[in-house]
């Protein structure tokens, strides 16, 4: 019995949605201190990088690329949400990154750094049993209740511009940047701790008691032309390098800022009901359909949702992160690096030992945990024939190819460095 219209409507109410590793001021240091077997020069550089990841605690990877890349999920690649085992919370995040920065750096030490970028991504928190009402159905669950908060869904696609300064002194560097964010896409969804769903024996009576508040703005444009909404961030590093000269540590905050809406849609929903008889039957079994604002309103109603225009400020999603790079010897180098998003059920671990198999060519295995996700293990390819040309590549797509069932991160990531 497939019996997940009522909550499929609900989300249709609210809002819908669909389904970086590399800092650009920092990146090129720890390029060339951890990956470079090579003397470090100070010079201009532009940087070009990209990120795409998709990382979760309990979503295999076999489900996840079957969402992304298929547009639909089998039943097969879902059915183990109904073993006990496992994380009572579901995590996910992902999506795509991609800048450009530029640095100019002068003789007094005090650079100029110019950016520019766009990102798109997605992450939530929620319940395990909201996730297998929505990929299986309550059909599985009848004369149980099942826990849909609380959970948080966010989403967001923005391009921006940037401009800070870059400092130099002895073994000190410090930089500041100020972005300014085009938001075109922006929907929010928490549901609240409490909202639950009983499914009576055999389907004949359910009971809802949800309280829930979205935020989304509209979708009528294309993202690239879309304007929904004014962000501006701030990104600041330090960077120190003892005198030994073997080693490196950085501190770095990224996008920590806040968005103003001029206007989006704010709704809200707070029910208790029992729903049977023919409101079940119809809603359950393919006879409700929305194919008028007509419907939609009257399933408002019957939801409870409050609709309304508003305008704010939301915050943008900061992330702390520490790196600390050691070369052990000519041959070997160890990079550990600590990073924690606002939102993150944990902070997120990096460990990586990188064997310089050439003075141009790098490799390193890496191991990620924490974070979103369980783990995820990785190569890392880097040509770096000079201080002027650099090249990186990371290949997180281990788990995904060789154990999609029992794996639940994805990453692909690059940078790409030019000296003058």
């Amino acid at each position: 019995m497939s019996q997940q219209r009522i909550f499929i409507s609900l989300v249709m109410i609210l809002g819908s949605w669909t389904m970086n590793d590399v800092q650009a001021q920092t990146s090129r240091w720890l390029l060339i201190e951890h990956y470079g077997n090579i003397e470090h020069e100070e010079q201009s550089f532009l940087l070009a990088d990209f990120d795409y990841s998709l990382e979760s605690n309990g979503l295999t990877n076999a489900l996840l690329n079957e969402a992304v890349f298929d547009g639909k999920i089998n039943s097969a690649s879902s059915a183990y949400l109904l073993d006990s085992e496992g994380p009572d919370r579901l995590t996910l995040a992902g999506g795509v990154r991609g800048s450009l920065t530029y640095l100019l750096q002068r003789e007094n030490g005090l650079n100029f750094i110019f950016s520019a970028g766009m990102s798109d991504m997605i992450t939530s928190s929620s319940t395990k049993g909201l996730y297998q009402l929505y990929l299986l159905g309550n059909g599985p669950f009848e004369d149980q209740t099942m826990s849909l908060g609380s959970s948080k869904f966010r989403y967001m696609s923005a391009q921006y511009l940037g401009f800070g300064i870059d400092v130099e002194k002895e073994q000190h560097r410090f930089g500041l940047t100020v972005n300014i964010q085009k938001v075109s896409r922006y929907q929010y969804l928490e549901i609240n701790d409490g909202s639950e769903l009983y499914t009576a024996p055999y389907g004949e009576e359910l009971g809802l008691s949800v309280q829930a508040t979205s935020y989304r703005t509209t979708t009528s444009q294309s993202k690239l032309g879309a304007w929904q909404g004014t962000a501006a961030t701030l990104n600041a590093y330090y960077v120190f390098r003892p005198s030994s000269g073997r080693s490196l540590f950085s501190l770095e905050i990224n996008d920590l800022g806040a968005i103003h809406f001029g206007g989006f849609q704010e709704q809200s929903a707070n029910l208790d009901s029992t729903f049977s008889g023919f409101e079940v039957a119809d809603m359950l079994h393919g006879g409700f359909t929305i194919s008028s604002s007509g419907d939609l309103d009257s399933l408002e109603a019957l939801f409870g949702v409050e609709s309304s225009a508003s305008s704010g400020f939301r915050p943008t999603w900061g992330r702390l992160r520490i790196s600390y790079v050691n070369q052990l010897n000519n041959k070997l180098s160890l990079m550990i690096t600590g990073t924690y998003m606002a939102g993150s059920p944990l902070p997120e671990g990096r460990v990586g030992l990188c064997l310089h198999l050439t003075n141009s060519l790098a490799l390193e295995p890496y191991l990620k945990v924490g974070g979103f996700a369980r783990a995820n293990t990785g190569l890392s390819l880097a040509v770096i024939p000079s201080s002027r040309f650099q090249v990186l590549l990371r290949y997180g797509l281990l788990g995904s190819n060789l154990i999609p069932n029992n794996s639940t991160s994805q990453q692909v990531s690059g940078a790409l460095s030019f000296g003058f």
